[in-house]
């Protein structure tokens, strides 16, 4: 019975090639992690790969720590404010390196990427995840404000540049009910 010995070792080193191919195949298939924390197609892995900044032990206001990224390159933010014709503000956030990525908020920080918080007066308002937010005047008290927008990256940390958080500020005035300048849909009076 020379030939079943033939059989049964070829048979172990299937089973072991099979037990290999499968681990090979698992690694391979798990090392991106989350769909969101692995770069995006069209992207290449040295621009996902990138320096995502230094992990500081500092926070920022809202108790966020901050990633710290050197200021050649660094995401910038400026905001304006536009009146609206029928109710509160519209905000225009004009960034540079830096891209809005809503589909992969909560995923790990990747160089240039995130969203942003809007503040007024220090309290969140919302998230943003694109160039242009409606404020709404129901959520601005009457007299003088200011409102902050900082940029974040995916894993929520808050991106800065020489111990400071990327953000960009502006001045808002919100009219009293029927002052001039606020949007109303009663008769104007005789």
């Amino acid at each position: 019975m020379p030939g079943r010995g033939g059989v049964a070792a070829r048979g172990r080193r299937g089973a072991v090639l099979l037990v290999v191919g499968v681990l090979v195949g698992g690694a391979v298939a798990g090392c991106g992690g989350r769909a969101t924390t692995h770069h995006k197609p069209g992207t290449s892995h040295e621009q996902a790969t990138g320096s995502a900044g230094t992990l500081l032990d500092t926070r920022d206001g809202t108790g966020h720590r901050l990633r710290e990224v050197p200021s050649g390159g660094a995401p910038r933010v400026r905001v304006t404010v536009h009146p609206d014709s029928e109710d509160g503000w519209n905000l225009q956030l004009a960034v540079e390196n830096f891209r809005f990525t809503p589909d992969s908020a909560g995923g790990a920080a990747l160089p240039g990427g995130g969203h942003a918080h809007l503040e007024l007066d220090g309290r969140k308002l919302a998230r943003v995840y694109g160039p242009w937010y409606h404020l709404p005047a129901t959520q601005v008290p009457e007299g003088p404000h200011t409102l902050t927008v900082r940029l974040y990256a995916d894993d929520h940390t808050a991106w800065a540049v020489a111990g400071k958080p990327v953000e960009g500020t502006a001045r808002l005035s919100a009219p009293g009910q029927g002052a001039p300048g606020g949007h109303s849909h009663a008769s104007p009076p005789p």
